[in-house]
């Protein structure tokens, strides 16, 4: 895992770094956050729990994500992004851009000046 300078981690944040994590700096997890960065393939019927496979999770620059977020294996948050509460990112996010629900949508545009 790689922390920029002015990261936060709020109580109660768990993340599954086998795949890595690396997050911006000022970039902050509310409460509650879950990153994984592991999953596994479909295995057969005796075993649906296949072979594990691991990606890096990106978190970029200035990131605020709120209370009880998830985010899942492989994807890269852009700069000054907001997650919504409970969210789950399943895919990339472009940056200044507010993503809500499940899975995670954008809903708003933000101004990416300083």
């Amino acid at each position: 895992m790689t922390f920029e300078r002015g990261v936060t981690l709020n109580r109660g944040v768990v993340v599954n770094h086998s795949g890595g994590l690396h997050m911006g700096e000022n970039s902050g997890l509310g409460p509650g956050t879950l990153i994984i960065t592991a999953t596994h393939e479909v295995g057969p019927a005796a075993k649906r729990w296949g072979r594990g496979t691991s990606t890096r999770v990106v978190i970029g620059r200035g990131v605020w994500v709120g209370a009880n977020v998830t985010i899942l294996p492989g994807v890269r948050i852009g700069d000054g992004c907001i997650i919504g509460a409970g969210a789950v990112v399943t895919r990339d996010c472009r940056p200044h851009t507010v993503y809500v629900g499940v899975p995670a949508r954008p809903v708003r545009e933000l101004d990416p000046t300083p």
